[in-house]
């Protein structure tokens, strides 16, 4: 039910707004231990690579409808591309 980071870390989440998947490689937490971002790779494949972007976790939701409880990402395309991104030190 992903109410832990460590159950949302490693996770495939849908963008809504194409239906491609990303993968969440990481939370960065506050103080008081609730998730400040997501981050995620930007697709499956390019979770080894090291681009990564920053994101509202509040963004990441259930999809609705027939779905088996899949998550998905509730940002426009605009909101996605604009979204803080850094180069990870995966070595």
């Amino acid at each position: 039910d992903y109410r832990l980071a460590s159950e949302l870390t490693g996770t495939n989440v849908r963008l809504g707004f194409n239906d491609k998947d990303v993968r969440v490689t990481d939370m960065i937490m506050k103080t008081d231990g609730t998730a400040k971002y997501a981050v995620v790779s930007n697709g499956i494949v390019d979770a080894v690579t090291d681009e990564r972007f920053l994101i509202n976790p509040a963004k990441i939701v259930v999809s609705q409808g027939d779905s088996e409880g899949e998550m998905m990402i509730d940002l426009s395309e605009e909101e996605f591309t604009n979204a803080m991104s850094f180069t990870a030190d995966i070595d």
